[in-house]
């Protein structure tokens, strides 16, 4: 295919992905695997190539997702029923289709006003209410009446959700023409990792047109953007909430008493017709997830239960990692991802984030709250909970000590990063406490939410932790209950922190479910490289012949960018930054002298990665003591700032980086930054902010880790398993440490890039970026420019290089 309706006209390397993302599907792939460095377009080009795909297949598959599109179902029909199907009931939907079409361009010129007129009204109304909550008395925290055979969370909420879709569809079966109408089997799911990500999509979505598949009639394009309640839910009794599990469970007390009026209104008969004008209104124009929770808003309905009314007419979804991840969550929004085709954004994290959404950890002093908080609530409430409720906070606070006490044992042994837990130590024989039946009551009884939420008033604090403690007690009763073979049981040591910690090791378990289901599987990144471990972990029970992978050039001019690999400083000390290396005097003043040589011939700013910030802090003050010399001359010649430890001054420190560079572009700044910090990914460092880029050794994480420990030896004992090889385990152990690294020099380096003007030198110091092995590793765009150099020709060619792309700008 050679036009993807691009809105612009593509670069080359724009149509090379979007043939690229095109075959894969077209050609009966399973997976691909696709890097596109940051600045590229990749967001705009994964659009046009799948959206162009999916209405040519709907135009050559008139029948998806109205009629059985099993091939051994079709096979079994009687000839003569497929014959009437396509010759009678396919052109009724088909016109019924376009009927819809015609209708949402209606609603597209005659209600915009009106709705947004109405929300914005509403948000008068906000302005002038008072908004706080009511001072209620302590019955709210109370339990209610605990039973054994409640229903679980899954099932409660599947239950609710669907005795609302029954209401509204029996109230409005007669009075909604489009009620019944099946859009596209066939869907786009895009999931990337972060609210602000899945709008910029929304943003390059509202660029594009599409053919047709309807005909005559336009076809607007169908898109959904999934969120959670977090960005969704307009009851202000329940949104003040900070914490997602607190809302979660906040909406669930709302609705069970009654206390949303948005959720659910029986006895109201335009019920359906708002639900309706959500859908066509949603329809109607590409919005993103802030406009559906308006079109709620001046509707007075739901939007976070009204989306789901609205799935089945859908072309496109966007939606976050983990309402793509986690099984429960699909199957409660009823997300079906059978013959689509699913995208991962930003998938360098996909692998971290599975294991991390199928992990939990406990530390010493959270069990010490948690112990302290139970007994606290017990004391208040006791006399007014039945004897079940009594019992089982009781053994919730008995367990809590038991672990409490199996660490302070284990620490008297001095416990080993990484050491596996024994869990029949933990628990004695002589111990009744049953860990399932205590996770079933933190499921059904609420426990967790009354507690927390009570001492919230109590302390006057607000839980805006992402995982409240008994929430992440449940978690860590369920990887108790439901112990895992592709999951371990270990100490993680960090500092004076002791935690208890479950790891999922195998995240090919969780991810194998969406391959199966789905038609194709597509990864999408700005690094991506090393490859390896996707296919490796993540993709291992997919045949190699089912995998597509392709890695962009970058959109700039190869004059553009300039890499050096130095093996050597200014004074000719080996630069090996390795953990045995890197504290040398001789080397830590080699750097220093050659960072200043490399800042004062580069205008704008530099950014200098380092592995950890504890190796960056010793290094400036070697220099401030033992070679203040170098440290003031650095600093006379450019405004000098390090990213700070606490996350929460780095908008300032990058904001004061930022109006230095402004201020004087050819003075410029230097920022010290640490690799896997906050400014090593997701910050674009374009144009003066990094003229710029020096990576200062290779930033392999902590070998001594609890969590990479466990990694590495389940990864050896899988393939010696697999291979009877102990050279081929250890290599693959090895393998792994590295991709880690290099990952991350990958996406540290790719700050500097951000558009096809942009330019930059690039300095890697260490003698191992020599290495063919740490080479290949590194993204093809980066890779393709690397040349082998002295500090002194490297200096020479960085004056020659900046000084060439002024003159460039001056013509």
């Amino acid at each position: 295919m050679e036009d993807f309706h691009h809105p612009f006209k593509p670069y080359d390397i724009q149509t090379q992905l979007m043939a690229a993302i095109y075959d894969t599907i077209a050609g009966g792939y399973k997976v691909g695997l696709f890097e596109s460095p940051t600045g590229t377009g990749k967001t705009l080009s994964i659009i046009c190539s799948v959206m162009s795909w999916l209405r040519e297949y709907k135009i050559k598959n008139p029948d998806q997702g109205t009629y059985q599109n099993d091939t051994e179902a079709s096979d079994d029909e009687p000839s003569w029923i497929t014959e009437a199907y396509q010759s009678t009931v396919l052109p009724k939907i088909k016109e019924k289709q376009r009927e819809y079409e015609i209708v949402l361009e209606k609603v597209k010129s005659q209600k915009r006003g009106k709705v947004v007129h109405k929300i914005k009204q509403k948000e008068f109304k906000r302005t002038k209410k008072n908004t706080e909550q009511e001072d209620l008395d302590d019955s709210q925290f109370l339990l209610k009446d605990f039973n054994a055979n409640e229903k679980t969370d899954l099932e409660s909420v599947q239950d609710e959700v669907n005795s609302l879709l029954k209401k509204i569809n029996q109230k409005g079966s007669n009075s909604d023409p489009f009620q019944n109408l099946e859009g596209s089997q066939t869907r786009i799911f895009f999931s990337s990792r972060t609210h602000s990500q899945l709008n910029q999509f929304t943003s390059q979505l509202r660029l594009t047109s599409f053919p047709s598949s309807l005909g005559a009639v336009e076809e607007h394009i169908k898109y959904l953007p999934l969120g959670s309640r977090k960005q969704l839910c307009i009851n202000p009794k329940v949104n003040h909430y900070q914490s997602l599990p607190l809302l979660n469970e906040a909406c669930l007390e709302a609705q069970k008493d009654n206390n949303c009026k948005y959720y659910d209104q029986p006895n109201d008969p335009q019920t359906m017709q708002r639900m309706q004008e959500f859908r066509d209104f949603t329809y109607s124009e590409i919005h993103d997830i802030e406009d559906l929770k308006g079109i709620g808003e001046s509707l007075d309905i739901c939007p976070y239960y009204s989306i789901r009314k609205s799935i089945h007419l859908s072309e496109i979804i966007s939606l976050p990692y983990q309402m793509l991840l986690e099984r429960n969550t699909r199957q409660i929004l009823n997300i079906d991802l059978k013959n689509s085709i699913v995208i991962v954004d930003e998938a360098h994290n996909l692998m971290d984030t599975i294991m991390a959404l199928n992990s939990t950890s406990l530390s010493y002093k959270e069990l010490i709250d948690m112990r302290k908080s139970l007994k606290y609530y017990l004391q208040k409430f006791s006399t007014r909970m039945n004897s079940g409720n009594r019992i089982n906070c009781s053994k919730l606070v008995k367990l809590t000590e038991l672990l409490l006490t199996y660490i302070k044992k284990k620490k008297e042994t001095k416990i080993k990063p990484g050491e596996k837990l024994d869990l029949m130590d933990i628990f004695p024989t002589n111990v009744n406490i049953n860990i399932f039946q205590l996770e079933t009551y933190l499921t059904t009884s609420k426990l967790a939410f009354k507690v927390e939420t009570y001492m919230e008033k109590c302390s006057g604090r607000h839980a805006n932790h992402a995982s409240p403690l008994l929430f992440k007690l449940k978690k860590f009763l369920s990887s108790l209950s439901h112990p895992s073979d592709n999951g371990s049981f270990f100490f993680e040591v960090a500092g004076d922190v002791i935690s208890l910690k479950f790891l999922l090791l195998d995240p090919s378990e969780i991810f194998q479910d969406i391959v199966d289901e789905a038609k194709c599987v597509i990864l999408a990144g700005g690094t991506m490289e090393p490859m390896q471990d996707y296919i490796s972990f993540l993709f291992k029970h997919t045949p190699k012949d089912k995998i597509k992978s392709f890695s962009c050039d970058h959109i700039i001019p190869k004059n553009n960018l300039k890499v050096f690999a130095l093996s050597n400083g200014i004074e000719g000390s080996p630069l090996n930054f390795s953990f045995s290396n890197r504290e040398s005097p001789a080397i830590i003043k080699d750097l220093g002298t050659s960072i200043l040589k490399i800042v004062q011939c580069v205008p704008g700013g530099t950014v200098i990665f380092f592995p950890s910030y504890k190796y960056l802090e010793k290094v400036v003050e070697h220099w401030k003591l033992r070679s203040p010399s170098m440290w003031s001359t650095l600093n006379r010649s450019k405004d000098v700032f390090t990213e700070p430890t606490d996350s929460g001054k780095v908008e300032n420190v990058l904001s004061d980086y930022s109006r230095k560079v402004a201020e004087n572009p050819k003075r410029g700044a230097v920022l010290f930054s640490v690799v896997g910090g906050k400014m090593s990914e997701g910050i674009n460092f374009q144009d003066d902010l990094a003229r710029g880029i020096i990576m200062v050794g290779l930033p392999f994480p902590n070998a001594f880790s609890g969590e990479l420990i466990a990694r590495r030896k389940f990864i050896e004992d899988s393939v010696l398993k697999d291979t009877n090889s102990r050279e081929a385990s250890l290599q693959a152990s090895k393998d792994f440490y590295e991709n880690i690294c290099m990952r991350s020099v990958n996406q540290s380096v790719g700050r500097a890039i951000r558009h096809i003007n942009d330019y930059a030198a690039i300095f890697l110091l260490d003698n191992r970026y020599n290495n063919t092995n740490i080479r290949q590793k590194l993204s093809g765009w980066i890779r393709k420019q690397i040349a082998s150099s002295t500090m002194g020709n490297a200096i020479s060619e960085t004056e020659e290089f900046f000084k060439n792309r002024q003159l460039h700008q001056l013509k």
